[in-house]
């Protein structure tokens, strides 16, 4: 099998006019190829198109006596009549090619991810506040994006199931999740990975989780919570949980630091800013009571609280 010049390939499974030579033709393959499987094939263009069309057949492993190591689930998924993503098909046909004709077939490069170290990182240090379901689907989207070089890419919920075991209704309630989370961005109908692990948000049990939010690094640093806003949304929702004995359903998360970042900013303290949230939990004022013990509740409710002083 004929090793190439990875300088010059491009990323992808199809074939490639710089991995053959004077001596390993493309011609040399597709005559190979139809004789080893007793048919013509049925393309009617130069053995280039010939070969990458190939490549499209869902069954073509059913000619190939030999299957690569590491193909056998894909295979069986063929088999289950579970549709493959096209890049994945693309892939295994390769395969099936080179291990079946070693001699006219180039050698792809062993396909690998470039998993950024920092991003890397930043998704280990959240990973313990995510769902398996979470964590499955964001690697797959992961796999499915930056791992074909790509920036977003169409997802449909029945691949993600295909590739993780996870039923659809759980995917979609993940990527939602994920959504929320600025760990996923959305065009359309293509989905994406947020590289900017500072916008990550996790949002649980009332509480905001943020991806190592304080390392140095050359990635922005305008869209950090500071130590005491992040500090007082938890007080506030940490209350809520005590009061109640459930976790506080936040709607908007933004909204809720603008609130604790707005009354820094007329110079209260951290502290006092904490007291005034004791009161509000504390209080059976009607006004409170009917709004629920929200945080928009408590932004109305602060002039109320200062007078209670």
């Amino acid at each position: 099998m004929s090793k190439i010049n990875n300088a010059q390939r491009k990323k992808g499974p199809e074939f490639q006019a710089c991995e053959f030579n004077e001596t390993l033709t493309p011609e040399a393959l597709v005559k190979a190829l139809m004789e080893g499987m007793g048919f013509d094939i049925p393309f009617k263009s130069n053995p280039m198109d010939e070969l990458n069309k190939l490549l499209e057949v869902s069954d073509l492993y059913v000619y190939l006596k030999v299957w690569p190591k590491g193909f056998q689930s894909s295979i069986k998924k063929i088999e289950d009549r579970q549709q493959l993503d096209l890049d994945d098909l693309k892939t295994l046909n390769r395969r099936l090619i080179e291990a079946n004709y070693p001699s006219e077939t180039p050698e792809m490069p062993r396909g690998f991810i470039q998993f950024p170290n920092e991003l890397f990182d930043a998704f280990l240090s959240i990973s313990k506040f995510l769902s398996p379901a979470q964590i499955t689907s964001w690697l797959c989207y992961f796999r499915k994006t930056i791992g074909f070089n790509e920036d977003d890419k169409w997802v449909a919920p029945i691949q993600t199931q295909n590739v993780t075991g996870i039923y659809s209704r759980h995917v979609i309630r993940a990527k939602d999740d994920l959504l929320l989370f600025e760990m996923i961005f959305r065009d359309g109908k293509r989905v994406g990975i947020q590289q900017d692990y500072t916008k990550w948000r996790i949002y649980k049990r009332g509480k905001v989780f943020l991806a190592d939010p304080f390392r140095e690094s050359s990635i922005s640093q305008r869209d950090r919570i500071s130590p005491d806003v992040l500090g007082l949304m938890n007080c506030f929702y940490d209350a809520y949980e005590d009061k109640f004995a459930g976790a506080y359903f936040a709607k908007n998360f933004k909204n809720d630091r603008k609130l604790f970042e707005d009354l820094i900013a007329e110079g209260l303290s951290a502290s006092e800013v904490r007291k005034r949230i004791d009161r509000f939990f504390s209080s059976d004022h009607d006004f409170i009571q009917n709004g629920l013990y929200t945080t928009g509740s408590f932004k109305m409710s602060v002039n109320l609280l200062n007078s209670e002083e």
